[in-house]
């Protein structure tokens, strides 16, 4: 039996509570690594935060993305030059909410057909296909990618380093009770089946990335802020926004991970959100890439002051790689 929007979101805690720690990725020993938290319409300014870091000369051998953090990523990797942070952002300043989620009657609709999900994922489809262009397979990206999704019968967080781009993408978007779980292949058959919005086990995946066991691993996060938004509050009716507050309360992939040496994280503060109705609402996109711009350009500032081999070609590093 079909469930419907509220039934999706039930899944999904349930999912949660029985969810176990991604499998431990192969080790590949990159370099740098970029890991992209989800937050919706807030990758507004995580596309800023990436193009400072791309303008800096930092360029990830490896990017893990979740959500929109996903799409964001997916686009570094399939794009690695120094034009595609300007890319990314003009790809925001694409999106509206309505081409996104459709009116209201699209969410009147699909929930009177018990669909999945409170909104038709046609809108979303349609501009991921027209944002990855001929790519169709995640393992085709230049730069090794890693998408996560949340396998809705186990529970289980999964990282995808192949599979159809466009679902996968899609899957890592789904946020439960707002857009449709995505049918996606696993060849091992253990993950094949339904997936949701990778941010519901791990919105921050800090730990998979270590686990690759990186130099260092640059993260920008924008998930917080989420908490700044008109229609995220205690007690809120909003769907989205009790996706997303289930998604922070479980959130993985922090703890001690968010201290150890090779990490560095800029957030997004929560000032620029306040001015969103909800986490859907794409009409402040330039506000959000000014704000991300700031965050990154304030953190690595920070971040080179503190540690001198962090900046790219400098005679630190270059004298870390010769005796690592």
């Amino acid at each position: 039996m079909a469930l419907g929007p509220i039934g999706s979101l039930a899944a999904s805690a349930r999912a949660t509570l029985v969810r176990r720690d991604a499998e431990p990725p192969v080790p590949t020993r990159p370099g740098t690594v970029l890991v992209l938290s989800g937050g919706a319409a807030l990758g507004a300014a995580q596309a800023g935060m990436v193009r400072v870091l791309l303008d800096a000369g930092i360029v990830p051998d490896a990017v893990v993305g979740v959500s929109a953090g996903a799409i964001n990523g997916a686009h570094v990797a399939f794009h690695p030059t120094p034009e595609a942070g300007e890319q990314l952002e003009d790809l925001w300043r694409s999106l509206s909410t309505y081409g996104v989620i459709g009116g209201r009657g699209s969410w009147a609709w699909n929930v009177l057909r018990l669909r999945t999900g409170a909104f038709p994922a046609e809108g979303l489809r349609h501009e991921l296909e027209e944002a990855v262009g001929e790519h169709s397979d995640v393992a085709d990206s230049p730069t090794e990618l890693h998408i996560g999704t949340t396998h809705l019968a186990s529970g289980d967080p999964v990282f995808h380093t192949s599979g159809p781009l466009v679902d996968v993408l899609l899957a890592s978007s789904a946020l439960p009770g707002l857009f449709p779980a995505v049918d996606l292949p696993d060849p091992s058959g253990r993950h094949a089946g339904l997936h949701v919005d990778g941010a519901v086990t791990a919105i921050l995946p800090i730990t998979y990335a270590l686990a690759l066991e990186p130099r260092h691993v640059w993260v920008l996060d924008v998930s917080g802020a989420v908490r700044a938004t008109a229609a995220y509050h205690p007690g809120s009716l909003d769907l989205v926004s009790n996706g997303f507050a289930l998604a922070l309360k479980r959130q993985v992939g922090l703890g001690d991970a968010g201290h150890d040496p090779r990490v560095t994280c800029i957030s997004l503060r929560m000032r620029p959100a306040a001015k969103l109705r909800s986490v859907l609402d794409f009409d402040h996109t330039e506000d959000l890439i000014e704000a991300g711009r700031r965050e990154a350009e304030e953190g690595l500032a920070h971040a080179f002051a503190l540690r001198p081999d962090l900046i790219p070609g400098s005679a630190a590093r270059s004298h870390g790689d010769r005796t690592a």
